[in-house]
Formats: C-alpha cells, sequence, structure tokens
C-alpha cells in the first residue's frame, strides 16, 4: 500500500516533470518561430544582394570609363580638327 508521503512525492514528482515538458516544449515552438524569422531574414538578404549586384560593379564600370575617357577625348579633338579643316577646305573648293 502507498503512503500519504509516497503520494505527496509522487505527485510533486508528476508536477515537475510536468513543468519540465511544458518548458521544453515552450523552447521548442520558440525555436520554430526563431527558424522561421531566419528564413524570411535569408530571402530578404538574397532579394538585398540581387537587387544591389549592380552597385557593386560600379567601381568595374568606373575603370573601363576612365580608361575609355582619354579615347574619346582624342575622337572629339580630332573631330574638332576636321570640322574646323572643313570650311576652308569647302571654301578652296569654291574658287
Amino acid at each position: 500500500m502507498i503512503t500519504q508521503q509516497e503520494t505527496f512525492w509522487l505527485v510533486f514528482a508528476l508536477v515537475i516533470i510536468a513543468a519540465a515538458s511544458g518548458i521544453l516544449i515552450w523552447i521548442l515552438l520558440e525555436a520554430i518561430g526563431i527558424t522561421k524569422h531566419a528564413l524570411r531574414a535569408l530571402e530578404a538578404g538574397k532579394k538585398v544582394e540581387k537587387n544591389s549586384r549592380i552597385l557593386w560593379a560600379i567601381p568595374d564600370v568606373n575603370t573601363l570609363l576612365s580608361g575609355t575617357l582619354g579615347t574619346v577625348l582624342g575622337i572629339s579633338e580630332k573631330a574638332g580638327q576636321l570640322a574646323d579643316a572643313l570650311p576652308e577646305v569647302h571654301g578652296e573648293n569654291n574658287k
């Protein structure tokens, strides 16, 4: 036969086990929620990376454009010289 003291300790152990189980279930649910939020943040980060990829390419574009700037300025100078020479050639043909 179970004594009153044994019953007390069995009920006490049952309460402790139930509380620990409740805490573990709460921790599990919180971990699932954190995982969901982390996945959403990861997706947002991927979208930001995709949308900002062009910004990271700007230094490469600047390097390319600065390299072609000299060529463009040279063409502009030659075109100016040709434009200056055209009235003279046109004037000589009309004489």
